[in-house]
């Protein structure tokens, strides 16, 4: 974890915008990504809960969830800078890719957005263009078919 909390340091100091691929596996598939998994082999080899002692908070303009396989957004929203995103690549079927809805009163979805400080630009929208060459696996191993992956996009406030 060392060498990628060096890598993260380098990047800020040369003002470079850091793009986060959060459960990214054992290698990222998005280009420029700083892939953190607690399987990776290129990038850096870390829980969720380590997000905050490799990334200082604030920091982190893009974090690209895909498929997740923990809950996330607490940690994720301390690192994402004023403006970042978080694209949230998932299956209707994956427990951790749900984010409370603010449409609806009856979960206080809006209320745990505010306290995160997030928003929502999409909930649950058709997948990003740019995520569209992914390979998107099951647990199993079972590839998923794009389509049935959509994209859920929050914006820090």
């Amino acid at each position: 974890m060392s060498q990628g909390v060096g890598l993260v340091r380098q990047k800020i100091a040369l003002g470079e915008p850091l793009l986060v691929d959060l459960f990214g596996g054992t290698t990222s598939q998005i280009l420029d990504a700083i892939n953190v998994d607690c399987v990776a082999e290129s990038g850096i080899k870390a829980s969720v809960e380590d997000l905050g002692q490799i990334f200082p908070p604030g920091s982190v303009s893009e974090i690209v969830v895909s498929g997740p396989q923990s809950p996330f957004l607490e940690q994720a929203a301390m690192i994402l800078k004023p403006g970042g995103r978080i694209y949230i690549n998932a299956t209707k079927g994956n427990p951790f890719g749900k984010v409370p809805d603010p449409t609806t009163r009856k979960n206080l979805g809006d209320t745990a957005l505010v306290q995160l400080g997030l928003q929502v630009v999409q909930l649950k929208g058709q997948l990003e263009a740019r995520f569209t060459h992914q390979t998107f696996r099951r647990t199993t191993g079972e590839v998923i078919r794009t389509r049935s992956v959509t994209t859920t996009i929050l914006e820090k406030v």
